[in-house]
């Protein structure tokens, strides 16, 4: 799916450039579920950015390859990366990042609506009785649990299909038998979407079943 060459970011801090990747290569087309590990600063976060086209890179080239399609995130042009991230990415974040002033229901279908997938409405809903919320329609998300927000989120990200689904620290905000339970639900939802998982995480319960554990250092 995506092929790092020798990509670089830095931020500056006054004067310096604090360099947050650097020669960093890999191919994540060789597996499905990976893992991005580090602690805290070593750039997993950056990396997910870059990998959907909301940051970009300073040095080296992202490409992102599926089938005989081949985009270059480092020099498509802004419309092109909107375009991208609404049809290939799905985006978890650890603070759920749900649109307060929609329903349960209406966050899902968001992504049909920017993607103009409304054939997808059903199945919508099909996954939020799936992921247990069958009850919780017209709820809006502060009437919502930690734990089903997240499963919310879950929905959500793959409410239009996308190739890739992008995690960021999906269980960091949730008590262990909570996230226990999101892990369960991400992995089953891949799987049955038979989409690629990219999450970061420094949960050994996510590594663990991971197919490849990339590790970022300070």
């Amino acid at each position: 799916m995506f092929v790092l060459d020798n990509v670089a970011k830095y931020y500056r801090d006054g004067n310096t450039k604090r360099w947050i990747l650097r020669e960093f290569s890999y191919d994540f087309s060789k597996h499905q579920y990976i893992c991005v590990a580090g602690p805290s600063g070593s750039g997993k976060s950056t990396l997910l950015n870059l990998l959907c086209g909301l940051v970009a890179v300073d040095e080296g080239s992202i490409d992102f390859v599926h089938g005989d399609e081949r985009i270059s995130l480092d020099t498509a042009t802004p419309k092109s990366l909107r375009e991208f991230r609404r049809h290939r990415i799905g985006f978890i974040y650890q603070f759920f990042n749900l649109i307060p002033t929609l329903t349960a229901l209406e966050n899902v279908l968001l992504p049909l609506e920017l993607t103009r997938q409304r054939s997808l409405d059903e199945s919508a809903r099909e996954r939020l009785i799936h992921l247990g919320l069958g009850d919780r329609f017209h709820a809006f998300p502060d009437e919502l649990s930690g734990g089903e927000q997240q499963r919310l989120a879950v929905a959500r990200a793959f409410a239009h299909n996308p190739d890739i689904i992008l995690a960021d620290e999906p269980t960091g905000n949730l008590d262990r038998d909570t996230a226990t339970e999101v892990i369960d639900l991400l992995w089953r939802e891949t799987a049955r979407t038979n989409a690629t998982l990219i999450v970061a995480s420094h949960d050994e319960r996510v590594s663990e079943r991971c197919h490849d554990v990339l590790s970022l250092a300070l």
